[in-house]
């Protein structure tokens, strides 16, 4: 399983190009980090389309808002159509309140970050899920894994040299790292995001990468 919207011809595209404007950085974090640069391609082609789509709104508020919801009383009534009886309505305040609490840290690293880097944080777009940055990482993986990747004393996951760099270092921590077999580094892809329609998918867009820069496709 795949997902297809990553697979379309300007999606491809848009790797390849990735691929051709970022070749000297991506053999820099290839031979660091041991990151072959087409799966570097491929993450960031699923993660963002290669930096063209950040989010729709600020990190800031979905956190924010996923930190009040630790608040059962503020989202039971979005459950009432249930009829919850009261070991339901114990489990959902529970739940609630552990991705609260989750929501809340990934929050206040957030604003520790931004204040890091010298950003506003209403003005860092995000996943749903408050992730920031071309590789996108929550922002407690940003306060110790982030690293900066042209130089300039600042890891900022919005450049994309810091964000291939951030990536190097993030894989190489989960099992990447010499000669990686295909399985080793499916596994680390899961560790980035447990789903294996994602591994898969950036799988498809490396083996096209490599393809087309076997056959000097890349231009195309």
């Amino acid at each position: 399983t795949v997902h297809e919207s990553a697979l379309t011809p300007e999606r491809l595209a848009e790797a390849r190009e990735f691929f051709a404007a970022n070749r000297a950085m991506l053999a820099r974090v290839r031979a660091r980090y041991g990151l072959p640069e087409e799966v570097a391609v491929g993450v960031s082609a699923v993660e963002t389309r290669c930096g063209r789509y950040l989010g729709d709104k600020p990190a800031v508020v979905s956190l924010a808002g996923m930190a009040l919801a630790g608040d059962y009383a503020l989202v039971s009534a979005a459950f009432a159509y249930e009829k919850p009886g009261p070991d339901r309505t114990a489990w959902l305040a529970s739940t609630a309140r552990e991705r609260g609490d989750w929501a809340f840290r990934e929050l206040s690293a957030l604003l520790d970050y931004a204040a890091r880097i010298g950003r506003d944080p209403m003005a860092m777009p995000g996943s749903v899920y408050g992730a920031i940055g071309v590789s996108q990482f929550m922002p407690t993986s940003a306060m110790s894994l982030a690293r900066d990747g042209d130089g300039d004393g600042v890891a900022d996951l919005f450049v994309t040299d810091d964000a291939l760099e951030s990536m190097g270092n993030y894989l190489n921590k989960a099992g990447v790292g010499g000669q990686t077999s295909e399985a080793a580094l499916r596994q680390a892809l899961f560790r980035y995001n447990r789903s294996h329609a994602y591994v898969n998918t950036i799988m498809a867009v490396a083996a096209h990468v490599r393809e087309s820069a076997a056959s000097g496709a890349l231009g195309q």
